[in-house]
């Protein structure tokens, strides 16, 4: 394992579906630490999935939960790979924390290939991209995401590094992440 990422947690930030689970399992496998995915911890916690949860239950209820269930993780006393919820970077001092905790790489997908992912995935699972659909507009278009998720970024920039996913296999983006993993983390504010 790398020096740096030898005490720490990998934490991996971005737009809903840019890859964080998937990226997150390989380079755990690469990385010979366990994978995490904060939604399955939550979801473990309050005992069903997070879209039924919010179907009778606010979205600051869930936000306390998974704000509680991240620092219990970041509490761990061996090194891990986190794969966070694409709104869970967005809360309080959470960009802080993760980058204390170690290394944080930003997933960064573009507009168009979110839509395309999106065209090809079940959406009663992504309650936030859900409420974004309309009869006119079943799959919300590129335009429509960005219109309701571009205030994300500017928290997800704050991580140390910035990976690009388009137009990328498995293989390539975690050779990418690694090669980012052996780089100290750059200081951002």
């Amino acid at each position: 394992m790398m020096p740096y990422v030898q005490k720490a947690v990998v934490s991996l930030v971005g737009l809903p579906l840019a890859g964080k689970s998937t990226l997150g399992q390989a380079l755990a496998r690469t990385l010979h630490c366990p994978h995490y995915e904060l939604d399955a911890l939550v979801e473990t916690h309050i005992g069903k999935p997070i879209h039924r949860f919010l179907s009778k239950d606010t979205e600051a209820a869930f936000r306390q939960t998974e704000a509680q269930m991240l620092k219990d993780c970041l509490h761990h006393p061996t090194p891990f790979v986190l794969s966070l919820g694409g709104g869970t970077p967005c809360v309080s001092n959470t960009m802080s924390r993760l980058r204390d905790a170690g290394p944080c790489i930003f997933l960064d997908i573009s507009w168009r290939a979110l839509y395309a992912r999106l065209k090809q995935t079940p959406l009663r699972c992504r309650p936030l991209i859900q409420a974004m659909t309309s009869a006119k507009e079943p799959i919300p278009s590129p335009r429509t995401l960005q219109k309701h998720l571009s205030y994300r970024l500017p928290f997800y920039q704050k991580a140390h590094f910035q990976l690009s996913v388009d137009h990328k296999d498995l293989h390539q983006l975690t050779q990418e992440a690694l090669q980012l993993l052996q780089q100290t983390p750059p200081l951002r504010s």
